[in-house]
């Protein structure tokens, strides 16, 4: 019983050596956790929510309550993700938001369930946690995890400015691993100056089941694009890597981009996102930095744009609705240097304040945050500044609600 640890060290000719540390827990066994109500790999669009429930089952610890089981909501982009937000196993809902960031830019969420269990007398605390994937339905076909055979040609009329070119009859390429649960067809930007060919979109290998077929034509040109749409034949709603084989003879066609469409494994929120009440609006600060980062850009829509306080605490930024709405998320989308400790504040007249969300332990990034209350005033309050060399820096601003 109890808990140890094993090291391993290995020397190699030259007299190095590496060294790694392995803990053994003896008498506690490590949670399992299940993410229920969404497939990894499964299919959304943005704007909507992403709904699902978590259990986990413990050796030691018998019967879990729902409650006891944590889920949260990270928003992936490239090879890094933020945390969107927190939930229970009983049922958790995330609003996905407005697409984040260019088409040039890989973006997904991953969901992710964890429960700690009590430790077992003599031992320590152990903790599992089960992770899933989950992707936009419209994907850059450049953004291939296994390339055999085309190249990537950059092309300024190509959704995320590039695309797959140079294809060629018997070639393929393997995206990521898919559930296409909920999707009924599929769309195909293409372009081809010859006879063209068809795409094949196939489970697990190039020579796997087939679930969907496109004929692609002559388009006119190289760069004249065009949609082409196919059913979606699948046999199950589990997990599969996905591959688009090439068929034809010769120099095919290009790929810009494809598009699942069909529910998917998102739902339409509700009152939420809707608009962001608070772009165009009057924004008044509490300070504001020399130079060009004035408190408006946080709500003129330009993510390229910020607003930055001076280097001190506190610093508060506020936005006048025009008139009051039952206020049900906020998002900020931080600068380098984030507000650490701050409030959303609601008020009827700029004088009163009533928190509706408060955070010691936020790490920058996006916070979109789920709240509830009314008011035509939303402030954010912030108490204490991330990086204390510089002050609060905020490049968007966005309120929420009806």
């Amino acid at each position: 019983m109890g808990d140890k640890r094993a090291r391993l060290t290995v020397r190699d000719p030259g007299g190095r050596t590496g060294t790694v540390v392995l803990p053994i827990v003896v008498g506690n066994n490590r949670p399992v956790v299940t993410l229920n109500g969404i497939p990894a790999g499964g299919m959304y669009s943005w704007s909507e929510n992403l709904n699902l429930t978590a259990s986990a089952t413990d050796a030691q610890d018998g019967t879990i309550a729902c409650g006891s089981v944590i889920i949260r909501a990270a928003l992936g982009h490239q090879e890094h993700a933020h945390e969107e937000g927190e939930g229970t196993g009983c049922g958790s809902s995330f609003n996905t938001g407005p697409i984040h960031a260019g088409l040039d830019a890989v973006q997904f969420f991953v969901l992710r369930g964890s429960y700690t269990d009590r430790g077992a007398t003599g031992t320590v605390a152990l903790t599992g946690e089960r992770e899933i994937t989950v992707w936009p339905k419209q994907w850059q076909a450049e953004h291939y995890v296994t390339l055999n055979g085309p190249r990537v040609v950059d092309q300024a009329a190509a959704e995320g400015g590039k695309r797959l070119g140079d294809i060629q009859g018997g070639e393929w390429v393997r995206h990521h691993a898919v559930s296409l649960k909920g999707i009924t067809s599929v769309k195909a930007r293409v372009s081809s100056a010859n006879a063209g060919g068809t795409l094949s979109f196939r489970y697990d290998s190039p020579t796997g089941p087939e679930v969907a077929r496109l004929t692609v034509g002559n388009t006119g040109g190289w760069d004249n694009y065009t949609e082409v749409t196919g059913p979606v034949t699948k046999p199950d709603d589990n997990t599969h890597d996905l591959y688009l084989v090439f068929n034809g003879t010769g120099t095919l066609y290009d790929v810009d981009s494809y598009t699942f469409i069909g529910p998917g494994v998102s739902v339409p929120g509700t009152g939420n996102p809707g608009s962001d009440l608070a772009q165009g609006k009057p924004v008044t600060a509490s300070s504001t930095e020399a130079g060009a980062n004035v408190a408006g850009n946080v709500v003129d829509g330009n993510s390229a744009t910020r607003w930055s306080s001076l280097y001190a605490d506190p610093q508060w930024i506020q936005v006048d609705l025009g008139a009051s709405y039952a206020i049900n998320r906020v998002r900020l989308n931080w600068e380098a240097a984030y507000g650490r400790a701050y409030q959303i504040q609601t008020s009827p007249n700029a004088t009163t304040w009533t928190n509706i969300y408060t955070t010691t332990t936020s790490d920058g990034g996006i916070d979109d945050l789920t709240v509830s209350g009314s008011g035509r005033y939303v402030r954010i309050n912030g108490t204490q500044r991330a990086l204390t060399q510089y002050g609060y820096s905020l490049w968007e601003f966005e309120v929420y609600g009806t």
